[in-house]
């Protein structure tokens, strides 16, 4: 009876050992811009290894901003260390290392693009070009506490300006504190070492066992 339990310990401590645990995500967020002028609107595009692991849609010249948010996600803990391709709207524009849990601000420029330019920046133009132009004085509050990843304030143009330009982040992402990541990993690692090291205990009881028999 000791001999099948303890063959039995031993196969489970094989499975055991080679399972893997899901990896943290890794979050993305930024400003997307051609040839340095901020893009209305469009699509970003994470790869590894050809593969489209992630899709975000570009929203006043920024992505991953609000809900969703950008989340390369590594649910079989293999991308540590990988090379993430960016796209805009199809356009190779950066590359990025993954590291689980992390979380970069990464702003993407696609310089030649041939991506169209906001509607706003013609206008802009054509006023410049017609009148005398109206240069916005923006005021910002202070930022708000983190919520769910997002940090927010509120920018008010005190020059009244028709068109609004160079208006200051409303919206920002905040950094994801390396040391709760960690702690998250260990919480999430701890009943199987536990385990772990209770089986070994049982393992050593009964080859002592064994041995005395």
């Amino acid at each position: 009876m000791n001999k099948i339990i303890l063959f039995l310990t031993i196969i489970f401590l094989i499975n055991l050992t080679s399972a893997s645990f899901p990896g943290n995500p890794h979050q993305f967020y930024g400003n997307v811009s051609v040839n340095g002028t901020l893009l209305n609107e469009g699509i970003v595009t994470a790869k590894i290894n050809g593969n489209v692991i992630e899709t975000g849609q570009i929203s006043k010249g920024r992505y991953g901003y609000g809900r969703p948010l950008f989340f390369v996600e590594d649910p079989d803990y293999i991308f540590n260390g990988k090379t993430i391709i960016f796209y805009v709207n199809g356009f190779e524009v950066t590359q990025f290392i993954f590291e689980n849990g992390e979380s970069t601000r990464l702003d993407l420029n696609c310089v030649n693009c041939e991506i169209p330019m906001p509607e706003s920046i013609h206008k802009k133009s054509f006023f410049q070009n017609s009148f005398d132009f109206c240069d916005p004085i923006w005021k910002c509050s202070a930022w708000s506490e983190c919520d769910d990843g997002i940090k927010t304030r509120q920018c008010e143009d005190k020059n009244n300006c028709a068109i609004k330009y160079n208006q200051p982040l409303e919206r920002s992402g905040c950094e994801i504190e390396k040391q709760k990541v960690l702690v998250e990993k260990q919480d999430s690692l701890f009943i199987p070492v536990a385990l772990f090291i209770f089986l070994i205990l049982i393992l050593i009881i009964l080859l002592m066992a064994n041995r005395k028999s």
